[in-house]
């Protein structure tokens, strides 16, 4: 790729000027995207004992009481990036559109007709097609045949596929295609179906209500869905046996990066605009800024559970809360030995047994001004803590020591993309993982006055991530900020601890929601 810095038009200026970038700025993405990948230095993966905390169940109680304490303050408010579109979750249906455009001649298959037959390319589809009673949105899939002629209570004998698939994702049916996730229906509670929205605010009433006063929710939305969803959000809340605080927000364009070709260049769309695109999760770091809270739980959209399955979910959610007070207030008192004068040597080894650090070992020969410093530095951070499953070939991030400029090993959540794979001990690494990161996390983000940290100076500009996309058919690279939970994160305080499996139960695909905590009781 070019090395040189891009000249650009006066009427791109002034698109910069409009998105608030400077064009430093967008030099700078472009030189990112023209470097390539940026990877971690990773010192070994985190393990049990050894950057994950493993609580024995006679201590979990304990931890449950102190969240409780704090909930009642209302001290905790949920966290949900929720803009993505349910597009992927269908995937199967997709692709079974494009086979029936591209080789199925004559006649349309019938459900009936694919029961019987042997091709591979439809497995897949068989498997959801023949189980479309246990999903939450088959009555309305129903009323939307009959509107469309098909009577039948079990049309599986007679709908054809390209009818039901037209049912399901296109603008005249369910519109699933153009819907975000968090508004497809994941569950049926008795008569009750229930969207992914609906189940993340039934589970903070749990561990979130306070006392007194609302439970606080954030979603990020994109703008498209934006009305309908708080509409949605809203008229549910109105049903709840509890008050709500519904917050959202918007993606920033001003985190939107620029999309380069393969030889280096600036893609421009149809009309000669430059092509920006949205600049991933990491972009969310100023959301969550934004929200104002001081003790904020995150999780994905996709992984909730229905209520006959959600106390395992909620006993652990509490464990985050407990363990995370007593972090704070373990990190407070060193604070406060600090400024007694205490030995700052003590006061290292104190912080290692407290958070994921390992200081360099020159810390311990430097003086002890700079010891002092580093414990005070160390102590003046965001705080989070980080619930792990063991790995079951999860695809996402997971639990590493990573070894920082300075020779500092932090603990951090690493991209599988973010590891040098050409790198034989870098390799040995990843293998010997354990644990994947199911974005069970909560977050301090207050300090010890109550101000709100500045996030964004304790995030690493330097990690991030360059992906391959296309658009209109023609392939580009786009750089993504660093994660929210990656390199937005780097420089927190971090704690790892072991949840059960049991507790992560994502919907990446619409198969997903045929496992049994989707359906029946576990």
């Amino acid at each position: 790729m070019h090395k040189d810095s891009v000249t650009f038009l006066a009427k791109d200026n002034k698109d910069f000027a409009d998105r608030q970038l400077s064009l430093a700025a967008v030099q700078e993405q472009v030189q990112k995207i023209r470097k390539g990948q940026s990877y971690r230095q990773l010192s070994g993966p985190c393990t049990l004992q050894d950057g994950i905390l493993q609580i024995p169940e006679s201590e979990i109680v304990r931890y449950m009481t102190v969240h409780n304490e704090a909930q009642a303050q209302g001290r905790f408010m949920k966290f949900v990036p929720a803009s993505g579109a349910a597009t992927r979750m269908f995937k199967v249906f997709f692709e079974a559109q494009n086979h029936l455009r591209s080789k199925v001649k004559g006649a349309a298959p019938t459900l009936h007709d694919l029961v019987l037959s042997e091709d591979p390319e439809w497995k897949g589809l068989r498997t959801c097609l023949l189980s479309l009673p246990n999903f939450a949105f088959y009555e309305p899939l129903l009323k939307v045949l009959a509107e469309w002629g098909y009577r039948a209570r079990n049309p599986q004998d007679l709908i054809e596929i390209p009818d039901l698939l037209d049912a399901i994702l296109s603008p005249a049916g369910l519109d699933f295609a153009n819907a975000p996730k968090g508004l497809i229906p994941f569950h049926r509670e008795q008569a009750e179906i229930r969207t992914a929205f609906q189940e993340h605010m039934l589970e903070a009433i749990d561990y979130l209500k306070p006392q007194t006063g609302p439970i606080c929710m954030h979603f990020t939305l994109a703008e498209e869905h934006r009305e309908k969803v708080l509409a949605h959000l809203q008229a549910f809340a109105q049903t709840c046996q509890a008050e709500f605080q519904i917050e959202s927000s918007l993606q920033s364009p001003q985190s939107d990066t620029i999309a380069l070709d393969l030889q280096g260049f600036p893609m421009r769309d149809g009309q000669g605009q430059i092509l920006f695109r949205p600049g991933g999760h990491g972009s969310l770091l100023e959301n969550l800024q934004a929200c104002g809270g001081d003790l904020v739980f995150i999780k994905n959209i996709d992984n909730t559970v229905p209520a006959r399955n959600r106390a395992h979910q909620i006993r652990y959610k509490k464990l985050l809360g407990g363990l995370l007070l007593e972090t704070e207030e373990k990190l407070s008192k060193i604070g406060q030995s600090l400024r007694s004068g205490a030995a700052a040597d003590q006061l290292i080894r104190q912080i290692q047994a407290t958070i994921g650090v390992k200081p360099p070992e020159s810390l311990l020969q430097s003086s002890a001004q700079q010891q002092a410093e580093w414990v005070a530095d160390r102590l003046n951070r965001p705080l989070r803590v980080c619930g792990m499953v063991r790995n079951q070939g999860e695809p996402g991030g997971g639990p590493f020591w990573v070894q920082q400029a300075d020779g500092t090993q932090t603990l951090q959540i690493v991209e599988k993309a973010e590891i040098k794979l050409s790198d034989p001990i870098q390799l040995e690494h990843l293998s010997r993982s354990t644990h994947f990161n199911p974005v069970d996390i909560l977050c301090s983000l207050r300090d010890a006055e109550g101000k709100q940290r500045p996030l964004q100076r304790f995030a690493d500009p330097d990690t991030y991530f360059i992906s391959q996309k296309s658009h209109q058919g023609h392939p580009l690279h786009a750089l993504e900020w660093p994660g929210l939970w990656n390199g937005s994160m780097a420089h927190w305080n971090t704690v790892f601890v072991e949840v059960p499996l049991a507790t992560f139960n994502p919907v990446k695909e619409v198969q997903d929601l045929l496992r049994p905590e989707h359906q029946g009781a576990l």
